[in-house]
């Protein structure tokens, strides 16, 4: 049987406890289970004997070490940030850890790293060389009480996650869901039944009721936390799939579940590319922008593993490998990253791993289309930029990755003189009427206007000149530019219609741009899209490399911050 820790069920502060210690421990090559207790004191997340700091380290420590409790909470909290992916055992000793390339990125984020940590629980999955269990599972047990949940009718109670999720020897046997689901509801028709059955599974085990329930408090806590269940009003006893608790068990039916035991049979290289596919898809859907072109090379070098393994779309790929696989397979692949930046095997192979994946909020993905059919835009041109991305995807023959690094060190010192004119030549190529605003008019309110028959989309521009990075001032102004030009009807637009806010680089603090982005969402019913100068760049160089842009709709519904998908 399946034996989780018992940290509590507030999971933001387990998120937070780990960021933590992250922030205290990270430049240390490897760290204890005592380096986590005196990191848990030192950040004021740790008490004994009613004393803080130092002192309540010293009347904590025993020499019986399973009396210490700091050192056994410690301890609890070493175990699930193994089965998480966030630490690693070192080979030589089991309770001496570092950070995993998955911890680093939760750790480092400037903000709770929501969609990743639930990329992560899915990804539990047992065995694996992280952690020991008593027992013989096979099983992947958050995503299995999701699935257990649907499939009774989108409930289940604590008992039942006892006696069935955590209980089932393995998930992937023919049957063997229904025939779990089946019990479970044999059983409720007597809570008798239900009774007796947890007596039974506590004597098998060892160990007393109340101990059975506390190993449900994680599992119960993230689904909570996840917003993928919730409290039945009526009964404390049902836990209710919300709609994205019933997207979530839906998503996890129909995709690929693959274990580390499935990759014995392959060469090392189909392996290598495998992993960093099923890494790319993970972060990916974690909201991270991905680099796509590293992505489609590593889907080619393992196609005969995937027809093999009868995948036909990566991206429905559930498999965590740096949860599952051995540390030193994956730290050769996925190295940590615990400086405050990419590290420099992360910054020099962006495009064979996701260490140089961009951290973001809310993310709004366009897809990429045939573009043959979408002419671009004519016009008395006031930039060369098409010339100069021309330039180094021809004649220098760049790759897309280097052509837009190429071109963003043109302009990172642009007055808005060269760098307006810039972005306006840009949306003209990649086939959007825009055009920009003449100074001193002032119903022109915009800083340029992309034009359209009824959902025409105002732009606020900030060069590099003005700010380097796109601040919560530039998201304030794009409302102000929705604002105007509805009242004004300076051009025809639907409420509905996104404004656009464009500068060089993503904001710094990307929590506060998503949060007031969402703010203005929920207030005025307004869509606000965050675009950056590089990922325009990379549009053109996809269309000169491809001819493929993006969808007209997904411009005009656009809500937060751009990542390019399918690219």
């Amino acid at each position: 049987m399946l034996r989780f820790p018992n940290p509590g069920s507030d999971i933001s502060a387990f998120v937070r406890t780990f960021q933590a210690l992250f922030g205290v421990l990270r430049a240390l090559p490897d760290f204890s289970l005592d380096d986590m207790s005196g990191a848990l004191v030192a950040s004021g997340l740790a008490t004994s004997s009613g004393y803080i700091g130092q002192e309540a380290l010293r009347r904590s420590t025993r020499a019986d070490r399973s009396r210490d409790p700091l050192f056994n909470q410690s301890k609890m909290y070493s175990e699930l940030f193994r089965i998480l992916g966030w630490i690693h055992p070192r080979p030589a000793s089991r309770q001496s850890f570092m950070f995993s390339f998955l911890g680093s990125h939760v750790g480092m984020a400037d903000f709770e790293p929501t969609l990743l940590v639930k990329e992560c629980l899915l990804g539990i999955a047992y065995p694996n060389p992280l952690v020991v269990i008593k027992g013989a599972n096979s099983v992947r047990p958050i995503a299995l009480i999701l699935s257990a949940a649907a499939a009774l009718g989108g409930q289940i109670t604590r008992d039942e996650i006892i006696l069935g999720p955590l209980d089932t020897d393995d998930d992937r046997r023919v049957d063997s869901l229904s025939e779990m689901t089946e019990r479970l509801r044999s059983l409720r028709r007597d809570p008798n039944s239900v009774k007796e059955a947890l007596r039974k599974k506590a004597g098998d085990v060892g160990v007393q009721v109340n101990t059975l329930h506390n190993y449900t408090r994680f599992p119960l806590g993230v689904l909570r936390w996840a917003g993928w269940s919730r409290r039945v009003q009526d009964s404390g006893l049902f836990h209710s799939l919300t709609p994205d608790g019933a997207e979530v068990a839906d998503r996890v039916r129909n995709s690929y579940d693959i274990r580390a035991g499935d990759l014995g049979d392959f060469e090392t290289d189909e392996v290598d590319s495998f992993l960093q596919v099923a890494v790319y898809r993970m972060f990916e859907r974690a909201g991270y922008s991905v680099a796509a072109q590293g992505l489609e090379a590593h889907e080619h070098r393992c196609r005969k593993m995937l027809r093999a393994l009868r995948i036909d779309d990566t991206r429905r790929i559930l498999f965590s490998p740096v949860q599952e696989c051995s540390p030193s397979d994956t730290a050769r692949l996925f190295p940590p990253l615990t400086g405050g930046k990419t590290s420099e095997a992360s910054e020099t192979a962006s495009s064979v791993h996701p260490g140089g994946y961009s951290k973001a909020g809310r993310m709004s993905y366009v897809e990429l289309e045939p573009a043959s059919d979408k002419a671009m835009v004519s016009g008395e041109p006031q930039s060369d930029i098409i010339e100069r991305i021309t330039h180094y995807v021809q004649s220098q023959r760049l790759g897309l990755d280097e052509a837009v690094k190429a071109i963003t060190s043109e302009y990172i010192d642009s007055s808005k003189d060269r760098f307006y004119p810039a972005v306006e030549a840009v949306f003209r190529y990649l086939g959007y009427q825009c055009e920009l605003s003449r100074v001193g008019v002032n119903y022109q309110r915009m800083d340029a206007l992309i034009r359209h028959p009824t959902n025409s989309i105002p732009i606020e521009i900030k060069s590099p000149g003005e700010e380097e990075l796109i601040s919560v001032k530039g998201v304030r102004q794009a409302l102000e530019n929705k604002v105007v030009l509805v009242a004004r009807k300076y051009a025809p637009t639907t409420w509905e219609t996104t404004t656009l806010v464009v500068g060089f680089g993503l904001p710094a603090d990307r929590a506060d741009v998503s949060q007031l982005v969402d703010d203005i969402s929920v207030a005025f019913d307004v869509s606000v899209g965050v675009i950056d100068f590089g990922s325009l760049v990379r549009l053109v160089g996809i269309r000169m490399m491809q001819d493929r842009g993006p969808k007209d709709e997904d411009l005009v519904t656009m809500k937060g911050l751009l990542a390019i998908s399918g690219s």
